[in-house]
């Protein structure tokens, strides 16, 4: 017989959970690995390894929570994302992905390598001299738009605008917001829509041998990608480039800069920096957790789970699950099984930047170790968390580079 699940009463709003979540997530896989938040009974948590990619892989019964937290009803639809491959399913989202992907290609990317070298090299060389400095806002982010600015052909916007934009739509929620929250994301939509449209028509006018030129002159089923379409897929350039991969950077260096033991291995073998990158994913990603709801009345782990209720995937409880990772709170690259953590999801709708980011974190990760014996960052305590119903980040992060 299908089991209701319990309410343990957990609010990822909450202080507590906001600061460390991991302790809560270990509560959550021993007793309720399915559970519900909230009070209004239609909001699930995921926690432990395997329903979780269970989960993440039947795209027939759990389908994109995109548009929920992208879409909410809360807003106006002029003002509504469109999310492109975000909410399409099987086969339609092949279609697109495959053409979306092209901007991710290994040729592509090693294309862009130089570029990502020569940013990462200046931006040390800026900051080497410097006391103290906050890595997020003044290494990160701007290496992000810089790289963001090269794949769109656009160099116009700034870190504040793209920050302040992200942040506005990680802070969705199906659940209505203040109105104060409200104008400000509606007047950063209009805006960074703008932007995007300037770009499309200024690509219309003069092509050139770029990827917004392919997309412009590309063909599903025959006919053309709309402009709406087009500003969406520069809209999934933007998030998959800009905020994951700046916030992968910093809890990178975040953690470097606790384990100087780390720092001195990669710089001695610089072979295991992909290594070391896969373990931060594992161990500290940027989202924590992944959106989907279910498509008709199921069941999970014996749990009966109602046709549209939503479900909220914490793959970063996931990748502590104890079952699934030996000694999963340790940080360790050599573990036989990194390649497993599921930081970016999995299934059709993997992160599609994945690559992109890893290639930046990469490429920055090697410019610092070379560079630098020894990274000195306030501690713990002194850092402050944001979380949001899918992203957990920090504020800022003051470090010298020793």
């Amino acid at each position: 017989m299908e089991k209701v699940a319990p309410r343990p009463g957990i609010d990822y709003r909450d202080k507590a959970f906001v600061r460390d979540p991991f302790s809560f997530y270990k509560k959550m896989r021993r007793d309720y690995p399915v559970c519900l938040l909230g009070e209004d009974g239609n909001h699930f948590a995921i926690s432990k390894f395997d329903i979780s990619k269970q989960i993440l892989g039947d795209y027939e019964t759990f389908l994109s929570g995109s548009d929920v937290i992208g879409r909410p009803a809360w807003v106006e639809d002029k003002f509504k994302r469109d999310l492109f491959i975000l909410t399409m399913e099987p086969p339609t989202h092949t279609k697109y992905r495959a053409l979306v992907n092209k901007a991710f290609m290994p040729k592509v990317l090693a294309s862009l390598e130089p570029f990502i070298r020569t940013a990462a090299e200046g931006l040390v060389a800026q900051l080497a001299g410097r006391s103290r400095f906050d890595f997020l806002g003044e290494f990160s982010l701007p290496y992000a738009v810089a790289i963001i600015g090269q794949i769109t052909g656009d160099q116009s916007q700034s870190v504040e605008q793209l920050r302040a934009w992200t942040r506005l739509v990680d802070q969705n929620s199906y659940m209505t917001p203040d109105q104060a929250h409200i104008t400000a994301l509606q007047d950063a939509t209009m805006r960074q829509y703008a932007v995007y449209d300037r770009i499309i028509a200024e690509r219309r006018r003069n092509p050139k041998p770029d990827l917004l030129t392919e997309l412009l002159e590309a063909e599903i089923g025959g006919e053309r990608l709309s402009d709406l379409d087009i500003r969406a897929a520069l809209d999934l350039f933007v998030s998959a480039g800009f905020q994951s991969s700046a916030l992968l950077l910093t809890n990178s260096v975040r953690i470097l800069a606790r384990r100087p033991d780390l720092l001195e291995i990669l710089k001695n073998n610089p072979e295991h920096i992909p290594s070391f990158i896969d373990e931060v994913l594992r161990f500290d990603s940027p989202a924590q957790s992944l959106l989907r709801h279910a498509a008709f009345d199921t069941e999970v782990n014996g749990i009966f789970v109602p046709k549209g209720a939503l479900i909220s995937i914490f793959i970063g409880s996931a990748n502590r699950d104890e079952e699934r990772f030996v000694h999963p709170e340790e940080f360790d690259i050599f573990r036989k099984d990194i390649k497993k953590q599921i930081g970016f999801g999995h299934g059709v709708h993997t992160c599609i930047g994945a690559a992109l980011s890893r290639l930046e974190v990469r490429v920055a990760i090697t410019a610092i170790v070379e560079n630098f014996a020894g990274i000195e960052c306030v501690d713990e305590s002194e850092l402050n968390w944001t979380n949001t119903l899918s992203i957990r980040a920090i504020d800022a992060l003051p470090i010298r580079f020793i």
